[in-house]
């Protein structure tokens, strides 16, 4: 079992947090679409 260093760790989590807030927004994009076009596009 290899031990990951503290970079490795903050690495991986950052990757994985970018990831999660790219899904989030996604998401938000997806069901505040109408919304979201009206607010920009008036």
């Amino acid at each position: 079992m290899m031990l990951a260093t503290g970079a490795d760790a903050r690495q991986h989590a950052c990757f994985f947090v970018i990831k999660v807030m790219a899904l989030f927004g996604l998401i938000m994009l997806c069901i505040s679409s109408t919304p979201l076009l009206r607010a920009h596009f008036n």
